[in-house]
């Protein structure tokens, strides 16, 4: 019997998988799961599941790839799963799972398990950095970009970022150093990224959550030894901190209004 060349396999390969699934960079990390036993043993052993139930292979296509690249940032700290609900060995894991994707715009689901339980529906961003939020801590507040009425905030991520609004910001600049468990911060917040709307095109208002250790040289050099600590700065150079925690949106537009006349 003749041996199958390489052509054939490589034949074989492109029959069985889907065109996008052989095309899409999906991490090995991501464990495909469609017994209910594989699944009760996993949600038993690891405490910070996220799986991915969709109604298809290509409805998971673009979650997919997203996932991938999460899944390599919280190696070792969350694991991701996925689900095919539309695999005929499946079905009966999302129906014991309670997965329900019977509406036409339905397409996948999001389900957190943490400590072998059910924890919560995730109705959060579906972008990277929501995501590894979440899965670096499940029961932390959202990101504050993820209000859609911070979206005239700048959100730094890193003192890269940091450092080059500095270097490039010819306007006014105000600056919110927080923790995101901070009280005081969640109160001010809403003032701050109102205030930002309202100084949009004459002042820039950012914010940046420090209380990583990564953030030390940052706290060290700005003084930042609360939070919030928020500090005014005119073309790079720092000049001196806002300290009116209790201020309101107007509050802070019109003291901006006084350092630098609009």
């Amino acid at each position: 019997m003749a041996r199958a060349g390489p052509a054939w396999l490589l034949l074989a390969i492109w029959v069985v998988l889907p065109s996008w699934l052989s095309s899409a960079k999906v991490s090995s990390l991501i464990e495909r799961i469609s017994d209910p036993k594989d699944l009760k043993k996993l949600l038993r052993t690891r405490n910070n599941v996220l799986v991915l139930y969709s109604k298809s292979e290509a409805a998971a296509e673009n979650h997919l790839r997203l996932l991938s690249t999460v899944a390599q940032v919280v190696k070792g700290q969350g694991t991701i799963c996925w689900v095919d609900c539309g695999d005929a060995e499946s079905r009966k894991l999302c129906k014991k799972m309670k997965v329900d994707l019977s509406p036409k715009d339905k397409k996948v689901e999001l389900f957190h398990y943490q400590d072998g339980a059910f924890h919560t529906e995730y109705n959060r961003a579906v972008t990277f950095k929501s995501i590894v939020a979440f899965l670096k801590d499940p029961k932390g507040p959202p990101l504050w970009e993820e209000d859609p009425g911070a979206k005239d905030v700048v959100h730094l991520d890193s003192e890269k970022d940091f450092r080059r609004l500095l270097k490039k910001e010819e306007k006014p600049l105000l600056i919110m150093f927080y923790a995101p468990w901070c009280s005081m911060c969640k109160r001010m917040m809403p003032h701050f990224q109102k205030a930002a709307t309202q100084l949009r095109g004459h002042a820039v208002l950012a914010g940046m959550n420090v209380y990583s250790s990564e953030f030390e040289n940052i706290k060290e050099e700005y003084s930042v030894r609360g939070f919030p600590t928020i500090c005014y700065f005119e073309k790079g150079r720092f000049l001196f901190q806002y300290d009116n925690y209790g201020s309101t949106s107007e509050d802070i537009v019109e003291w901006l209004k006084k350092v630098w006349p609009l």
